[in-house]
Order: C-alpha cells, then sequence, then structure tokens
C-alpha cells in the first residue's frame, strides 16, 4: 500500500492551505460528519433555504453536486484506509463544497457561477467511479489523494471568489481573479491530465491483459454513463414531475385559463396596459399597501389585455408568485369560482414549495373541499391569511388576478366577495380583480369594508393603446398596409376617435376595412362605422345574415329564414 505518512501530510498540508485561504476551518467536526452527499444536500438545503435566489436555483444545484460529488462518497473509504485516517477525505471535499455555496449569500448569478464551476468539476469526478469497483495501486491512491488535496484548494480560492462577488464571468473562469485560483486551477487541471496518463500506463501492465482490461473499463464506464443517465432522469422526474403529478391529481387544474393567458400574450400590441402600473391605486396594491384591487370598464375595453399584462409584469419583471384565472361564459368549466382558485392554488404551488407542501399536506382530495368556503378556508385562509400558519416561509406570498368575473357564475360571485373579506393589510395575499362596471353593486358590502380602490377603464386613459392596436392592424393587413401614409393616418385618427375606448370596435372595423378594395368603400366604411359597440357588432351580424341569405345551402331553410327575419 501507499506510505500512510506521506498522504497523511498532503491531507494535512490541503486542510491548512485551505483556513489560510478562506480564514475559515475545514476540519470542523460538525462538518466532517458529512459522510455521504445525502448528509451534503440535506445541510445546504436546511441553511439556504430562506434566500428566495437558492430554492430557484436549487433543483439545478442539487442535481449537479450529487452527480459531481457522488463519486467522491464511493472511494472515500479506499483513500481513507491508505492514509489510515479516522474520517473519509470525501468529507473534508464535501465541507469545502458546503462552505463555497453558503458564500452566495443568496445572489442568484454566484448560484450561477458555483454550478458552472461544479460542472466543470464533475468532468473529472465522474471518472473516480470506476476505481470504487476494482484495486488501484499505490501510485495511482496517491495521485488521487494529490488531485483531491487540490481539489480543496479549488474550493477555497472559488469561494473566496463567490464571497466578494468579483464574477466578471461564469465556470472555471471565476477563478482568474486571483493569482493563486490560477495556479490551483493549473495544478488541478495538470493533475488530472497526469491521471489520466498514468490509468492508461497502468491498464496496459495489467495481468489479465490490455484486451481484459479495456473490456471491463468500457464495460464499467457504459455502467457509469447509464447511471448517471438514470440519475439524472430520475432527478428530473422525481424533482419537477413528482409534486406536479400529485398537485394535479388533488386540484385537478384546467387549462382554459393558461389557454386564455396565452392567446392574450400572442394577440396583445407590446406596451399595451402599461398605462395601468403609473396609477396610484395600482401601486398601492402592488406594493402591498392596500390588499384588494378593483379594475372596471366596459365591454371590448381591453380589461383582459389589461389583466395579462399586469401578469406578465409580476412574473417576469418583478419575480412575484402570481395566481390568475380569467372568467368565460362560454362553458361551465370557465365560469366556475371554485375551479378558479384551484387553478390559482396549482399556479402558486407549482413556484412555491412551502406552499405545494401544505395543499399536500391539508387535502388529499376533491372531496375534502366539496365547496368555495372550504376551498378557500384550507387553501388561501390556513396559509396566506392565518398570521399563526407555521407552514409558511416568510417569502410565501401570493398575487391573485380575475379577470371577467362579470362572467362568472353569479352565485360564485357572490360568495367570492364575501370571501375576500377576509383580506387585509399586511397579510400575503394580494387580489386584483377585473370586470364590467355593472356588477360593482354586488361588491357594494366589499368595497366599503375594505376601503377598496377602483380604477377605471376609460377612453383617456387607453387611447395610446387603442393607436398601437389600429396601426398593429394595418400593419399585419397585406391590403391596408400598402395604402399611402396619409389614407393610414386618417384610418388611425378616425378608427381611435370612433372606438371611444373599445378595441373591439376598432378590431371589427378594421375587418371590414381589409375586405375593401378602393378609396371609395374605405371612406364610406369610416364615414358609416356605427357608434357603439353594440350597433357595430348588430351590423357584423347583419352583413352575416346577408351573406347566408344568398348561400343556396342556407336560403331555403325555414329556420334559417326564421332567424334572420329575427336579426
Amino acid at each position: 500500500m501507499s506510505d500512510p505518512g506521506q498522504i497523511s501530510i498532503l491531507w494535512g498540508r490541503a486542510i491548512s492551505q485551505y483556513a489560510t485561504i478562506t480564514k475559515k476551518k475545514l476540519e470542523d467536526p460538525a462538518m466532517l460528519s458529512l459522510t455521504t452527499v445525502s448528509d451534503l444536500l440535506h445541510v445546504i438545503e436546511d441553511e439556504n433555504k430562506n434566500f428566495t435566489s437558492f430554492r430557484e436555483k436549487a433543483p439545478q444545484l442539487r442535481r449537479i453536486v450529487k452527480h459531481a460529488m457522488t463519486p467522491l462518497e464511493l472511494v472515500g473509504t479506499i483513500i481513507s484506509d491508505a492514509s489510515s485516517q479516522a474520517f473519509p477525505p470525501s468529507a473534508l471535499v464535501f465541507s469545502g463544497v458546503k462552505l463555497l455555496i453558503e458564500a452566495a449569500k443568496g445572489a442568484s448569478e454566484k448560484y450561477d457561477a458555483i454550478i458552472e464551476i461544479m460542472s466543470a468539476l464533475k468532468d473529472f469526478t465522474v471518472r473516480l467511479e470506476v476505481y470504487s469497483e476494482q484495486h488501484i495501486s499505490e501510485r495511482l491512491c496517491e495521485k488521487l489523494t494529490e488531485i483531491l488535496t487540490t481539489l480543496i484548494e479549488v474550493l477555497a480560492f472559488a469561494r473566496q471568489e463567490v464571497k466578494h462577488g468579483r464574477l466578471l464571468s461564469y465556470g472555471k473562469s471565476i477563478l482568474s481573479g486571483s493569482e493563486g485560483g490560477r495556479e490551483a486551477m493549473a495544478r488541478f487541471t495538470k493533475l488530472v491530465q497526469s491521471e489520466s496518463s498514468l490509468v492508461n500506463s497502468e491498464t496496459l501492465t495489467q495481468v489479465k491483459g490490455a484486451t481484459m482490461t479495456l473490456a471491463r473499463v468500457d464495460s464499467n464506464i457504459n455502467k457509469i454513463s447509464q447511471r448517471l443517465e438514470d440519475v439524472r432522469l430520475g432527478d428530473l422526474s422525481r424533482e419537477e414531475d413528482d409534486v406536479t403529478t400529485r398537485l394535479n391529481r388533488i386540484l385537478q387544474p384546467s387549462t382554459s385559463s393558461e389557454d386564455r393567458f396565452q392567446s392574450l400574450n400572442r394577440s396583445r400590441v407590446p406596451q399595451t396596459g402599461d398605462w395601468i402600473r403609473d396609477e396610484k391605486a395600482f401601486v398601492a396594491w402592488i406594493n402591498r399597501e392596500k390588499p384588494i384591487l378593483w379594475i372596471a370598464g366596459n365591454p371590448g375595453a381591453g380589461k383582459s389585455y389589461i389583466a395579462s399584462n399586469i401578469v406578465n409584469h409580476l412574473q417576469h419583471e418583478r419575480n412575484i408568485p402570481v395566481g390568475f384565472f380569467f372568467f368565460k361564459e362560454d362553458d361551465a368549466v370557465s365560469r366556475s369560482a371554485h375551479q378558479a382558485l384551484r387553478d390559482v392554488a396549482f399556479q402558486l404551488a407549482s413556484n412555491d414549495p412551502f406552499y405545494a407542501k401544505h395543499v399536500e399536506a391539508c387535502v388529499k382530495s376533491l372531496q375534502e373541499i366539496p365547496t368555495l368556503s372550504s376551498l378557500w378556508r384550507k387553501l388561501f385562509v390556513n396559509f396566506f391569511i392565518d398570521s399563526n400558519s407555521k407552514a409558511r416561509n416568510e417569502d410565501s406570498r401570493a398575487y391573485v388576478i380575475l379577470d371577467a368575473l362579470d362572467e362568472a357564475f353569479l352565485h360564485d360571485r357572490h360568495e367570492l366577495f364575501q370571501l375576500a373579506k377576509d383580506i387585509k393589510v399586511g397579510q400575503s395575499i394580494q387580489l386584483l380583480m377585473l370586470g364590467r362596471p355593472q356588477i360593482a353593486e354586488e361588491m357594494n358590502d366589499l368595497m366599503e369594508t375594505l376601503e377598496v380602490p377602483t380604477i377605471d377603464v376609460t377612453e383617456e386613459n387607453n387611447f395610446k393603446d387603442i393607436v398601437h392596436f389600429i396601426k398593429s392592424g394595418i400593419a399585419r393587413s397585406v391590403y391596408l398596409r400598402k395604402l399611402a401614409k396619409p389614407v393610414q393616418r386618417e384610418i388611425v385618427q378616425k378608427l381611435a376617435t370612433g372606438a371611444q375606448g373599445m378595441f373591439m370596435w376598432a378590431s371589427l372595423i378594421l375587418q371590414e376595412l381589409s375586405r375593401v378594395r378602393n378609396k371609395g368603400d374605405i371612406q364610406k366604411t369610416l364615414n358609416g362605422a356605427p357608434r357603439g359597440l353594440s350597433r357595430m357588432i348588430q351590423r357584423v351580424l347583419e352583413g352575416f345574415s346577408e351573406s347566408l341569405k344568398g348561400d343556396p345551402q342556407f336560403s331555403d331553410d325555414p329556420f334559417v329564414r326564421n332567424e334572420l327575419g329575427i336579426l
């Protein structure tokens, strides 16, 4: 076997060097208890779970640490025996990894840098799993010890760079910030290369011959590759799919609202609805000074565009957990408030592991939340509103957006307004509702109890959005975009003025204009456009009925003739 004294000297030097670089003791008894990758991951999770950016990066970080460190756990016993130490050397490396991640202190870009350098280290450590399945020579044992002790030095310099925030770039290049880091990485790379040469040399001199040895190594590598792939796929499946599968089974969310949201995003002209962010009432709501906000607007005024704009703003620019639902009166599912709150709960749980655990703990099936009241109490009040909730993390909060409440079932809507009175300032849930002004009377009790502010979507505040919408419609029309610029400007001016803040009115006129082919007909269409959305829709229906009368397939049908007569 290798000289235990020489190997012990290498480890002692590595421990001392780490302390010199980082001012941290690597052989803390508490950290040396980290003898398995499972122990390491548990400690990392426990110490960093309060950082929002850590929770976002945690799945990727767990996977890369597991892949990079598992081989070290497997060969730890071999090298420990060679050094006659009381603890496996892998524990020292695990301690270095723990202290490296600890240094990030919740900074997202630092976690990215750590993930990148761990990925680089993984390319070497994966080789170590081969050694756990066969005898290794004294020379190779010493070489592996040199590599692992140098790895500890690399982790030390990486920790210093991460701690002091000198992240000009990611990955192995984070070590370029110091001369010591560059030298340590260079030695590590050189040792890895010499290890590869030594392995090749020993492989050729094995007693069983080169052919048998290479066959075995090849077999082992295939097994390792398959094992790592299985681990990777298993991790992805368990960590990303298992929770989603269970939440799907419990909450049975719909797809209609998500489909509606994606459709609105595709059709919404960029910047449409941005004006809402400057409204004082909205600023007070998003800053949690007011827990509930009501946005009212007439049919076709673009309320759903505003809702989709707010969802995007919260998700991507504010990084705030948001749950949403777009009511629609064309089917029972999209009119149900019970379905709406289940969809919201599913969306929130998909982005908050603490809330996901709460949902799984308090509800096993839909039978346990048969009413709107029971659903609200178990899934929302007990977690976001109850001040004594122990399940909630300090960062757990929810912004809930419910659009087109006028299209929800009447009874559901009334009950929802009563339940919303549970929401108070300072709690972890914010509610924003949108709908037609006609249902405001149903909300009188709620509005007075909580002094709910209102934003009215008017012709004045969405005029610019209407103009952008019309210009975008002209640009998309094969015919209209070829018109002379003065004609296009006239179309924009007349439609923006005539729309009176209604996107739907402008859209219907644009559709008519796209079908005409001369300037005279364009002027006729512009001048003859009826005022008001209801009259515009009536004209569209009358035009549709005329087209059916001329169709032999329908003109002789007495039912159709009767219906067209009503129109």
